[in-house]
């Protein structure tokens, strides 16, 4: 039972871990960047740019986001959600203990999950 319990806590660190993740990729996306313009002719060449605006002091574009790339982030976040999701009872008794106590033991922590009824702790 014990390694069934670091799993799934685990899991939760994971889906958590995900989402910030998630959160930082999408908000650098519309960050900008001074790049050397042999590098941004490079980047159009390769069919990479989306967007190019020109104004009296500078060209600026926008960056294309790989297929590929979105595809597997939204499959993380996806993923994640419904890891959270799945096992919002857990962490919201976890996070009332938390205001009660300031810290969780491990016992405590493999308490609340044995307390959960095991079709909440399905794979997601």
């Amino acid at each position: 039972m014990i390694d069934k319990t670091r799993f799934n806590v685990g899991y939760a660190i994971a889906a958590i871990f995900a989402i910030f993740l998630i959160q930082y990729v999408i908000s650098t996306a519309g960050q900008t960047a001074a790049i050397p313009y042999s590098e941004y002719q490079q980047l159009l060449r390769q069919g990479k740019v989306a967007s190019v605006g020109i104004s009296d002091r500078m060209l600026q574009g926008t960056l294309k986001v790989d297929r590929e790339v979105r595809a597997v982030v939204d499959r993380v976040f996806q993923r994640a959600q419904g890891i959270l999701k799945a096992r919002r009872a857990i962490l919201d008794r976890a996070a009332s203990k938390l205001l009660k106590k300031e810290t969780l033991e491990p016992s405590d922590l493999e308490l609340l999950v044995r307390e959960t009824p095991q079709e909440t702790l399905r794979a997601v």
